[in-house]
């Protein structure tokens, strides 16, 4: 069973553009449409025989993480390179920040919101 995100999901483009598109084919039109990168991992958690896709900050222990050319998706392989699927997530206003604006973009890159970032299996800002 394929589990895949809803058309116009940014993680849904990107599978397609970086995985789906060297293959020449589409996501099967079977495949079980959930909204979120969560009801994706409920759903493979649910049924041994599923597949799907989402974000690194989602994976648990519920369901296993598949390695790529032998190369698992680690912070350190995704940063080396040698795994090759990763994409770049751009935080994003309307002109320039405003104070408050600024000073959550000022958070999140802090030690501070560096840690929340790795503890939740993003990759950090270095």
């Amino acid at each position: 069973m394929v589990v895949s995100r809803e058309e116009g999901s940014g993680t849904r483009s990107y599978f397609e553009s970086a995985v789906m598109k060297s293959t020449g084919k589409e996501i099967t039109d079977h495949a079980i449409i959930q909204d979120s990168n969560g009801k994706i991992r409920t759903t493979v958690a649910g049924d041994k025989h599923s597949i799907g896709f989402l974000s690194p900050g989602y994976a648990s222990s519920d369901v296993k993480t598949l390695t790529l050319d032998s190369v698992a998706p680690s912070t350190e392989n995704v940063l080396s390179g040698e795994y090759a699927i990763s994409r770049t997530l751009l935080m994003i206003t309307k002109g320039k920040p405003d104070e408050d604006e600024q000073a959550f973009l000022d958070f999140v890159l802090s030690e501070d919101g560096q840690k929340i970032v790795t503890d939740v299996h993003y990759i950090p800002v270095e």
